[in-house]
């Protein structure tokens, strides 16, 4: 065999093995129906090396609310530990987002208990976080073929960046964000009391970023000091706030209406829902109602129930976490352990509501509800006072029987738990002289 003989002979040989190459790893169609071709997404942040992925997007057949996907993958760590070559999901169609301590945990645990909920295996399942590839982020999330016409997928995220840099790269998905919010002063209030940061708390300040009492100092009268610091603007005064709160005055007058407003511009105003968590304490199942129509979601009521939801609170208290709870026996709203069951001092309050004002009316007009610091002229109310003294009066003459779990003492004290919040939350409502049963 001549040279060139060779020579071509070994072309051939190259073309029908880069033709069986393409064959062998050319992906089966898709069953579902493609509404948008495969595009590219390499170029993005957290693609690994040598891996590359290809998204095209997908309609579910018989559910409305998602906006499904296949993505496929070529080159390394693909079909390790199970995985294959492609991946056919669905996306979220609710991601709860917003900011910390505003009940973003018992949004996500009221809204799993919708029929056909589908959530994370965890609550912070977030795009773009522990050094995760998307290819794992993406197999988290679940299969089209688990999603029936009844299923709704909810997704809890706070990092909101993210969120948004993982809508851009699917293109839009019809996804709803969630944003929670809370009256100022007792956010800022119980953010103080549950995290730490480094510098202020030099030492003990683990991953989790979580205060421990006995190594982390926390106190009424400290709070005051640093919010007066603030409104001063001494930046010589360290503050333990993180961001955006580490300007815990100066920041307060956008602090929920900013956050929407930039970090969710690219989102439809009709696909934000804001919800006052404090209605959550007043009226639970109005605002599972209220969520789901806003949402467009067809639930059948006669298969809902709160479940456990009205007898515990998720991540407060000392039982940090979104998988620990509080029962209501022990919840004590506005309190906390490592600040030796002082509440905030009064003064302290009327100073940052006083700084949160203009974004308070813009959050009344956002979400219906009508709180007090947004009126300062309105004189404060003592219905929680009076049910705080009710539960501690009952807890005094009924202990032992509470302790050994007497179960009509023990409904008697869930009872009085619940008004109590229930008045909590009415304390921070701008209709004065509001009865407590008002939302039960």
């Amino acid at each position: 065999m001549s040279s060139v003989q060779f020579t071509f002979m070994m072309v051939i040989w190259s073309l029908l093995l880069c033709n069986l190459i393409l064959v062998v790893s050319e992906l089966p169609p898709s069953q579902y129906q493609v509404v948008e071709a495969e595009w590219d997404v390499n170029h993005q942040k957290g693609i690994m090396k040598g891996q590359n992925l290809r998204l095209s997007k997908l309609r579910h057949p018989t559910n409305p609310y998602h906006t499904c996907y296949r993505v496929a993958c070529s080159g390394v760590h693909c079909v390790e530990h199970g995985r294959g070559e492609f991946r056919e999901f669905c996306y979220p169609a609710v991601v709860v987002t917003g900011l910390p301590k505003c009940g973003t945990s018992a949004i996500y645990d009221l809204l799993a208990k919708l029929p056909g909920a589908i959530t994370m295996h965890e609550k912070e399942n977030c795009p773009y976080t522990r050094r995760r590839a998307h290819y794992l982020y993406f197999h988290s999330l679940p299969e089209i073929s688990q999603v029936n016409e009844n299923s709704i997928i909810i997704d809890g995220c706070i990092d909101s960046t993210n969120n948004m840099r993982m809508r851009e790269m699917l293109h839009n998905p019809n996804t709803f964000y969630l944003v929670m919010i809370r009256d100022y002063a007792d956010m800022l209030w119980s953010s103080y009391n549950f995290w730490c940061k480094v510098p202020y708390d030099p030492h003990g300040c683990a991953v989790e970023k979580w205060t421990v009492k006995g190594l982390h100092i926390r106190a009424a009268d400290i709070f005051h000091d640093l919010i007066i610091a603030d409104r001063d603007s001494n930046m010589s005064v360290v503050q333990p706030f993180h961001y955006p709160m580490h300007r815990p005055c100066h920041n307060a007058g956008g602090y929920y209406s900013e956050y929407i407003d930039i970090n969710l511009k690219t989102v439809p105003r009709s696909s934000i829902v804001v919800v006052a968590s404090e209605e959550m304490d007043i009226a639970p199942l109005k605002v599972i109602r209220y969520v789901a129509e806003k949402m467009n979601f067809t639930v059948n009521w006669n298969e809902f129930s709160l479940g456990n939801f009205s007898k515990v609170r998720i991540n407060a208290q000392s039982n940090k976490g979104s998988a620990n709870s509080v029962s209501l026996l022990h919840y004590q709203p506005g309190v906390y352990n490592i600040s030796d069951f002082k509440p905030i001092f009064p003064e302290t309050r009327v100073i940052l509501n006083k700084c949160w004002e203009a974004d308070c009316l813009e959050m009344e007009k956002r979400t219906g509800f009508k709180y007090k610091a947004c009126h300062p002229q309105v004189e404060a109310h003592s219905q929680f006072e009076r049910a705080l003294s009710k539960v501690n009066q009952f807890v005094t003459e009924h202990g032992a029987a509470l302790n050994a779990g007497e179960a009509t003492v023990v409904k008697k004290g869930e009872v009085l738990i619940h008004e109590m919040m229930v008045a909590h939350a009415l304390d921070r409502l701008f209709v004065p002289h509001v009865q407590l049963t008002a939302g039960l």
